[in-house]
């Protein structure tokens, strides 16, 4: 859920809708209100897409506890990646600065 309060946080900065960033990271506006509730989960390639359409730095909107642990970043990827999409989430998610 820390991961949508912080999504809501920076959009609201931004003075952004919840369907300008929906447009933005091609999502419905649905999705972006139940990501920012915690309902709707959130795939690693899609909080890249965040970062970016946000103006953020991913670190910004992923909690370090997420980052910190092989096995909570694979949690994000899609059933099915391979071990290249693995091995690139792995290096984004776990990137310093």
């Amino acid at each position: 859920m820390l991961l949508g309060q912080r999504i809501k946080k920076y959009r609201e900065a931004r003075r952004m809708t919840q369907e300008m960033l929906a447009q933005k990271v091609g999502l419905g506006r649905t999705s972006v209100t139940n990501i920012e509730k915690g309902i709707q989960q959130i795939l690693a390639h899609q909080s890249v897409l965040f970062a970016a359409a946000l103006g953020v730095d991913l670190d910004q909107l992923i909690p370090s506890s997420v980052t910190s642990s092989r096995e909570q970043a694979f949690a994000l990827l899609p059933a099915g990646a391979s071990e290249q999409e693995k091995a690139w989430v792995l290096n984004v998610m776990t990137r310093k600065g």
